[in-house]
């Protein structure tokens, strides 16, 4: 429900689970079941503060793309949930954004894409409760997001004993 009022009040929110580390926030995009809250799960086991889990709200300022705060719940799969969180209400700086793209086997690989690439891969993680009313605006917030920071596609294997591995690389991404 949050995140169709915030939207409502006119700040996009991305489907993503997300952590901040000393270089900012890295946001992990991903369709249900990929592992976003699994590796955000790893990675503040590994000293890394959760920021967000299924929504983060961003806005533009300047040349900054700034994360807002939501109470969330860490669900991790195959673990109980987490108590509720409540971040702090200061804005943080998105540094990039992950999406993740399971595959059967191999070592996880980290890809930059170029923007326009970036864009059309993001919009299906866009929560959009209003397609008629602010469709132009969701695009324009998007195109405007990739323009700022680098959107990357990481490929890695979908099996819980990868899930180091692939926290590794997130890990070296925002630390």
């Amino acid at each position: 429900m949050l995140p169709l009022v915030v939207q409502a009040r006119g700040t996009q929110v991305l489907h993503a689970s997300a952590v901040a580390g000393r270089n900012g926030v890295i946001a992990m995009c991903g369709l249900s079941g990929v592992g976003k809250s699994t590796l955000a799960a790893r990675l503040v086991e590994r000293g890394l503060r959760a920021v967000a889990d299924d929504a983060v709200p961003y806005t533009v300022e300047g040349n900054q793309v700034l994360t807002h705060s939501l109470p969330f719940v860490l669900r991790p799969r195959g673990l109980p949930p987490a108590p509720l969180h409540v971040p702090p209400a200061e804005k943080q700086r998105l540094q990039a954004i992950v999406i993740l793209r399971p595959h059967a086997t191999g070592d996880p690989v980290l890809t930059a894409m170029r923007p326009a690439a970036a864009l059309g891969a993001l919009m299906p993680h866009a929560y959009c409760f209003s397609l008629d009313e602010g469709k132009q605006e969701l695009v324009s917030s998007y195109s405007r997001l990739v323009s700022l920071l680098t959107v990357y596609t990481l490929q890695y294997p979908h099996d819980p004993s990868a899930v180091g591995s692939t926290a590794d690389v997130l890990e070296e991404l925002v630390s």
